[in-house]
């Protein structure tokens, strides 16, 4: 297996409740220390402008707080294919996640694969704390990222 380049990208508003379980996730598995051949990269809020921090991986799974539809503190794996039915577009205004993976298809489909490691949310105001369901489960959604990453490690 050659080396691949692999980033895992936390992604997220530390002061909005639940939405920095994605940063949160991506600290724990910094302090775990594992994964040690995948790059930890956190960029909060940044969306666009964080395009040069990931642009350069060839296997990309964003950590971030979403609504799904499931029980808060549940994570849902997504190929981000399969969200982008479509082909994207950017916009120049209110730039997030969205956006960013947008422009990393944009630059070609074959060159990346990304994922998304979606958690559900509960509370996603700003000013509020992260929810006790999703706060108790961390650790444990930290060690299901690290099992997908791994397998997907496997596969390349």
């Amino acid at each position: 297996m050659k080396k691949a380049k692999i980033a895992v990208v936390g992604v997220g508003n530390p002061l909005a409740g639940d939405d920095a379980a994605g940063v949160e996730i991506v600290k724990k598995i910094k302090e775990k220390k594992c994964l040690i051949e995948v790059e930890k990269i956190i960029i909060e809020n940044r969306g666009l402008s964080a395009l040069g921090e990931v642009e350069n991986y060839k296997l990309i799974v964003f950590v971030d707080c979403s609504d799904f539809g499931g029980e808060a503190g549940e994570a849902r794996f997504f190929k981000v294919e399969k969200i982008f039915s479509q082909k994207p577009v950017v916009f120049s205004h209110d730039l997030g996640l969205r956006d960013l993976i947008a422009a990393l298809l944009l630059q070609g489909k074959e060159k990346y694969d990304i994922y998304l490691f979606a958690v559900q949310g509960r509370h996603f105001a700003f000013g509020e704390l992260m929810s006790r369901e999703v706060k108790e489960k961390l650790n444990e959604l930290a060690d299901k990222l690290v099992k997908f990453v791994k397998k997907l490690m496997e596969e390349l």
